[in-house]
């Protein structure tokens, strides 16, 4: 029993009224809520065991004729019971923070999300609003076959590749092209040889629109659907990452 008031930290001949103190404050010390140490959980229990064990021979509910060892096993029990207890009730309490808790408070906030949106909206409008047609000539031409045709093609502005099923005609060097861009960014979307065949290249920032338009979807999602989880609220997050690092690794290799 000694043992039991050095853990609440007082004497023997302290009050009921000092008892119930001592114990209020070393609960709240070690109550998982507020103490992250490994140890909290272990001394929570300890400590609520040991206030268990003074209150109920304070109170004379401490069998005499019971061996010992029964008595602090019952008590034990208890005080693990009302550990147990406590943990759930902060674990249903952090279960309703984290379903309160707003989307935009995970990873980056509204305004952010906000910025993303009309960089998307602006990319989006970019592509579709139109195709400005500039005339380049090739400097270079290099031809690969393995199961298709591999086309090299160096203008005097950038470098372009192709593939193909068929031979194309008008790639030689010394030939003009037409490059169909964006009208903003002057990112490529065809080409035009000089037979007036369209070409669609490879390295278009065209071929990644899909992962621009559900950057849209999982915004509109993010500011106007009402989430119910905080698991859903992190894939929509995490989801608008991946797909934003698609696009801007994509954008780039197509710019070279």
């Amino acid at each position: 029993m000694l043992n039991d008031f050095q853990t609440l930290g007082i004497s023997s001949s302290a009050s009921m009224a000092e008892i119930k103190k001592a114990y209020r404050l070393k609960a709240k010390e070690f109550h998982p809520d507020v103490n992250d140490s490994p140890d909290a959980a272990d001394q929570f229990r300890k400590i609520t065991e040991a206030y268990h064990r003074i209150i109920d021979f304070r109170e004379g509910r401490h069998n005499y004729q019971q061996p010992a060892i029964d008595y602090e096993a019952i008590l034990r029990e208890k005080a693990r019971a009302q550990a147990r207890m406590r943990y759930q009730e902060w674990k249903q309490k952090l279960e309703e923070e984290e379903k309160n808790k707003s989307i935009h408070e995970i990873y980056w906030g509204k305004n952010a999300s906000y910025v993303l949106l009309l960089i998307t909206l602006f990319l989006l409008t970019d592509q579709f609003i139109g195709t400005k047609i500039s005339v380049e000539k090739i400097i270079k031409t290099n031809v690969t076959a393995d199961d298709q045709l591999y086309y090299t093609i160096q203008t005097d502005q950038r470098k372009i590749e192709i593939m193909s099923d068929t031979e194309i005609e008008g790639l030689e060097a010394n030939n003009l092209i037409m490059i169909g861009e964006t009208p903003i960014l002057h990112s490529m979307k065809e080409i035009r040889t000089i037979q007036n065949k369209v070409v669609v290249p490879d390295n278009i920032v065209s071929n990644f629109t899909p992962a621009l338009i559900i950057n849209l979807i999982l915004l509109l999602l993010n500011f106007y659907y009402p989430l119910s989880t905080y698991h859903q609220k992190l894939w929509i997050k995490t989801l608008l990452i991946i797909s934003s690092l698609y696009y801007l690794v994509s954008f780039l290799q197509a710019q070279r």
